[in-house]
């Protein structure tokens, strides 16, 4: 029996592909393509060195100067300060309050009942006015002893059937004196207001005492 390939023409035969033929030919693209890859490499490379050598030109008016600059201070800044209080702050109990003429209404101490007044630094008070709280402002204290009571006051409403101690005249307020563990408040005429004694201060003094 004889194979197809007896009757292949010999012009079949000389084109037939070689194993070596397409070796070469895969060699040759590959650097081709190499070859490209070089040339463009070389062409950015110069493009670069280019712009590096090409000298700096700025426009006038585009750039501002820099301010010199603020070397670090270190230590204490005398423009922050401490926190100031108000003259009357404190959590002061009455042991006497007075009426409009001056006469005294009510003694601390003779039963459980109290009237506590406190003030915080910024000069905001609060206390009761029979079973309601109270709550308003001083006004700044002056260096010689004058101050008043903000007349922008704010209270409860509650319905009080109760017996109640009496409420300070903090509208009557025009001046005050301090001395030790006592505040003395009196209206625009002199006439006593309300004494009371700082509970802070008396409680340490009574803890130093008790030990």
């Amino acid at each position: 029996m004889v194979s197809d390939t007896a009757f292949a023409t010999p012009a079949l035969q000389n084109h037939a592909p070689s194993p070596l033929r397409a070796i070469l030919t895969l060699l040759s693209q590959v650097f081709a393509v190499f070859a490209f890859f070089i040339v463009v490499t070389l062409f950015a490379a110069s493009a670069a060195r280019a712009d590096n050598e090409r000298p700096l030109q700025i426009t006038p008016g585009l750039l501002l100067p820099l301010p010199d600059p603020i070397p670090p201070e270190f230590g204490y800044d005398d423009s922050i300060g401490l926190p100031v209080f108000h003259a009357l702050s404190g959590l002061w109990w009455a042991h006497t309050l007075f009426d409009e003429q001056g006469h005294p209404i009510w003694q601390g101490g003779q039963n459980t009942d109290s009237v506590v007044l406190r003030i915080d630094m910024k000069g905001q008070f609060s206390t009761r006015d029979e079973c309601n709280y109270l709550n308003g402002s001083f006004n700044p204290a002056s260096d010689d002893g004058q101050v008043s009571v903000n007349p922008m006051m704010a209270s409860t409403l509650m319905l009080c059937w109760d017996d109640y101690p009496p409420t300070i005249g903090l509208t009557r307020i025009a001046r005050f004196e301090k001395e030790g563990f006592e505040l003395r408040l009196f209206d625009d005429s002199d006439r006593p207001v309300g004494f009371f004694y700082n509970m802070h201060g008396l409680a340490a003094l009574f803890d130093d005492l008790l030990n």
